[in-house]
Order: structure tokens, then sequence, then C-alpha cells
């Protein structure tokens, strides 16, 4: 069946309202486009469905309507943004990918347009070929009135086709100025096509802006459901038992050393910078949830704990999958190398053996790092402070905000002489001290320890004394 037409823009929001309370079911997931209002993503095939109740009484079944070109063309009509989740990138800075995108889109644009309203703009088309898109959008958005070209789509009611309409898509922000994109909006907005949830970046508050949770901090299940806002009826269940996914995001609450208070016990463990981790009992490759965490549509939240008597977990990282075994249960290993986060645990190598080889492992590996715990790192600076424990240099004292909780931790007993499963005693055995100093403490091997580093110090201050 057709979509209703009665289904306005009112209803669409009223939908993503609904959404934000209650969350997506899993089984209506968007599995390529979605709609992005307010910078947040939404299924649009369900969001359509959701509409319908407010206006028709009942809710869409999927079967009842197309996805695709369908219900995005119905939506962008009504001024809302459709992007392909799995190929449109949000760029972080204006480099060549980003504007060889934006070209793209606007070649896409002109020829859907010469299709479907028999546009052929070949004025156009002849000027961005030899300019460039970008340079072009900024040349029209800089004139007072909108283009011939702009007034014939409004004629045919295709306003989501112009230039304009592709400025304002969110993967393009870093390509045009707040002032740029106001102006493509305003232009837009005079001929009643109103781009709905578009954000500018002053009115973008420092949650669209950073990361939700902060690397190194604790948190417990409570604190993430009032973060991520979400809902009393879908708290529980198996957010409880180990991992979940809600709103395209994942969660993992992984117990590292430790049996889980649900009867697992699985060997997780950090290797290096690295996290292995194993899923539920009878877990499988081809599981949804297992799929979910190895090909996420967003981002895989990890938070990690020692005790599983300890309500708080220690938050990881956005993980992303290195590795994967097709076992029962899934074994995967995580790694933690999202460019928005602070790592301030991912240190330097050289501390390992790096010839030793690991036998009967499922694959030989050469051993390049050792166990570098960030839970151990957490307790260790917690219990010793940030400040070195060589030179007294304090990263937050001289750089203020930047340098906050930012200092290396260094093991005083040499790794290649413990045994691969030695547990790190995070108060006995770990010390904070800066970069230099550490690299200065591994000129040597053995290692320098941290008294006879000091005395080296001591004695060049005494031997030069206006280094003191």
């Amino acid at each position: 069946m057709p979509l209703p037409k009665n289904i306005s823009i009112e209803h669409v929001i009223g939908a993503i309202e609904y959404i934000n309370k209650n969350g997506v079911p899993d089984e209506r997931l968007s599995t390529k486009y979605v709609l992005v209002y307010n910078d947040k993503s939404y299924p649009p095939k369900y969001v359509l469905s959701i509409a319908n109740t407010f206006v028709n009484g009942n809710e869409l079944e999927p079967h009842e309507f197309s996805g695709g070109c369908e219900t995005n063309g119905f939506l962008k009509q009504l001024g809302f943004i459709i992007i392909d989740e799995m190929s449109d990138v949000i760029y972080k800075n204006a480099g060549d990918y980003a504007v060889k995108s934006f070209h793209k889109t606007v070649v896409t644009a002109y020829n859907t347009a010469k299709t479907e309203c028999r546009y052929n703009a070949k004025a156009f088309i002849q000027m961005i070929s030899e300019r460039g898109a970008v340079s072009v959008a900024k040349e029209f958005l800089a004139r007072d009135a909108a283009t011939t070209g702009f007034d014939r789509l409004w004629s045919e009611k295709r306003l989501d086709l112009t230039i304009e309409a592709s400025v304002l898509l969110p993967q393009y922000r870093v390509l045009f100025t707040v002032e740029e994109r106001r102006a493509a909006f305003e232009r837009l907005e005079k001929c009643e096509y109103v781009v709905q949830g578009v954000v500018f970046e002053e009115d973008a508050s420092d949650e669209l802006r950073i990361p939700t949770f902060t690397v190194g901090e604790y948190y417990t299940r409570k604190d993430v459901y009032r973060i991520v806002n979400v809902p009393d009826a879908q708290q529980g269940g198996n957010w409880d038992t180990g991992y979940t996914r809600y709103n395209s995001d994942s969660y993992v609450f992984a117990n590292v050393g430790t049996a889980g208070r649900t009867g697992h016990d699985h060997p997780n463990r950090f290797d290096g910078n690295d996290l292995e981790w194993y899923g539920k009992k009878g877990s499988k490759l081809s599981h949804d949830s297992i799929q979910s965490l190895i090909y996420p549509k967003r981002k895989v939240y990890i938070f990690a704990r020692k005790d599983s008597d300890d309500t708080q977990f220690v938050y990881i990282g956005n993980g992303k999958v290195k590795s994967f075994e097709d076992a029962s249960p899934v074994f995967i290993v995580w790694q933690f190398n999202d460019s928005l986060e602070n790592h301030p645990e991912i240190l330097s190598e050289e501390e390992s053996e790096p010839d030793k080889l690991i036998e009967g492992a499922v694959k030989q590996v050469f051993v390049n790092v050792y166990e570098r715990n960030p839970i151990a790192r957490k307790k260790c600076i917690e219990h010793h402070g940030c400040q070195c424990s060589v030179c007294n240099f304090n990263f937050y004292e001289y750089y203020g905000e930047v340098g906050k909780d930012f200092i290396h931790v260094h093991h005083l007993k040499p790794l290649y002489e413990v045994g691969r499963e030695y547990e790190v005693d995070a108060v006995e055995d770990l010390r904070p001290v800066c970069p230099n100093c550490h690299a200065m403490l591994h000129k040597r091997k053995p290692a320098f320890s941290i008294e006879e580093l000091k005395m080296m110090i001591r004695d060049k201050e005494v031997a030069i004394p206006h280094l003191k």
C-alpha cells in the first residue's frame, strides 16, 4: 500500500519524540539509511510507522510499505535529512575526501533532477565540473538571490535536490561556515521548505560534540541508564547479563579476572592495549547480538571491572573489533583507537621482550606488549596520583585541563621476568611517571629503578646549578 499522504512534519517529529522515550525494537533498527534529527539517528521506516499512529491511529507494519526510495523520498520532501549510514561519513576536517564526497552528492542530486523532473541544468553541471561543487555552493550562498535553477526546483516541489539542501547535510558541516549554512537554511525556509532538525555549531551542546563517556572514569549501570536516557521499562534484562544494544549503540559490561554474577566465568583479560573477551555461554557468530558488535552501526561502549560484587565499572572506550573467532562462546579481541577519545593508558612497548614466542596459543604471535590493565592503571593513579614519581612533573598543573589525568604508568618489576598470567598489584607494582622519565627508565635493560633515575637528576643539578 502507498504511504498515507496525511502524515505531516508534526507527526514525524512526534514519532521521533516517542522513539527518544521508548527506543527502537531490535527488529526495526535500520539496515542502511538513517534519519538525522538534532544530530541523532533514527530508522526512517520505523519513524513513519510510529508517525502513522498520530494521524491514522495504528502503527504501520513493515510489510505494508517499502523502505528505501519510497520512505526516504517521502521524508526528504517533508524536509528531513536522510543519509546512508553505511557510506556517508561525518567528516571531521575539510580534506579531499569531504570535498569529493560533497561533489558526488551534488552530481547525484543533479542526475535525479534530470531524471525525475526533466530538468537538464547543463550550465550548472559544467560549472561544478570546472570549479568544483564546494566552490560553486559558496558562490551561490553569497548571492542575495537564489539561482534560476533553485526557482525551477521550487516549482517542481523538489527543493531537497538543491545545492543548498546538500550544504545542510551533517556530513558536510566542516566544509561550510555557520553563516553559509544559515544562509542555505533561510533561503530554503523562505520558500516554505524547512530542513528539519538541522544543528548549527553554536546551537550544539557539548554532549553532541564529545563522547558520551570519559575513558578511565567509573560508571554504574544506573549511571549509564541516566546518561543515555534509557526508559525504566527497558532497563535490566540484557543490560545485566553482559551486553545489549540500545538506539543503534551497543554496551558491553565485562568482568576481567572474576566470574560474573550470572554464572559466566570466561577468561577475559587485557593483553597489551587490547581486551580479550568472550560472549555469553552458547553465543554464536551468527547471533544478531554478536553481529551488531562485530559490525556496529554506531559505537560499542565497553566497561570493565575486576570484582563482580562491585557495581562500578571503568569505561575502557569505544571498542573496535581487532579479530574474532567463530567459536561458542564467541571470542573477540577489542582494540581502542577512537580518535575522539583520550587513552593515556596506551603506552610505549619498551617493557616487553620482543622475540619471546608464546607456545600453545591459538596462533603464534611475537609478544611485543604485555598486560597493561586500564583498571589497574586507574587504581594506581587513585593511590599515587598523577605526578611523576621521578621528576614530580604534573601535566594538569602545567597544561591545565588538557593535561588532566595524563600520565604513563611504569611497572616496577621487569615484565619480561614474569609469567603471562602475572596479575599486577596496582598499588605495589605500578608507579606514575611522565613519558620522558618512562623512556629514560627503559634506556637500560633491565630498566633503571626510580631511585637510580632520581639520583641521576640530583647529580646533574649539583653539577649544573641553574638546572635546579
